[in-house]
């Protein structure tokens, strides 16, 4: 189970995204512009966080970028109904876990996240073994 910030101005995507990552059995808090996505930001650390690349108030690099400096073990995924093929690749490059286009299935972003989930597991098992190799180290 992965915590999720979703944020999308939206609406009928912002829900149904969210209600379909709540019954995959994630934890999702629902953000509809880059003012309340930073709020959510400042009082809570995220697993992943799904953002739109335009909002309202603010926009997908800007909380991508706050995210990479004030909180680097929070994946994000970018999604977009204007795939512009240099924001993706420079998204990409700073780092951002997948960039999507609008309209986009869901069982893509689960698939996405699956991963991330399964990445994190294993990071998460390699830091585990790594203290107990230091712990017994003479």
């Amino acid at each position: 189970m992965l915590d999720i910030l979703l944020v999308d101005d939206e609406p009928t995507i912002r829900l149904s995204v969210g209600d379909a990552l709540r019954a995959a059995g994630h934890r999702v808090t629902l953000a509809g512009d880059g003012a309340e996505a930073m709020a959510s930001i400042e009082a809570k650390v995220f697993d992943v966080v799904i953002s739109d690349m335009r909002l309202p108030k603010g926009d997908g690099m800007t909380i991508f970028r706050t995210l990479r400096d004030e909180a680097p073990s929070t994946d994000v995924i970018l999604i977009t109904a204007f795939g512009d093929v240099q924001d993706a690749v420079a998204a990409m490059k700073e780092g951002a876990s997948d960039y999507l286009t609008k309209p986009f299935d869901i069982d893509v972003i689960r698939l996405r996240l699956e991963r991330i989930a399964e990445r994190r597991q294993l990071k998460s098992e390699l830091e585990q073994a790594r203290a107990q190799l230091a712990a017994e180290a003479p």
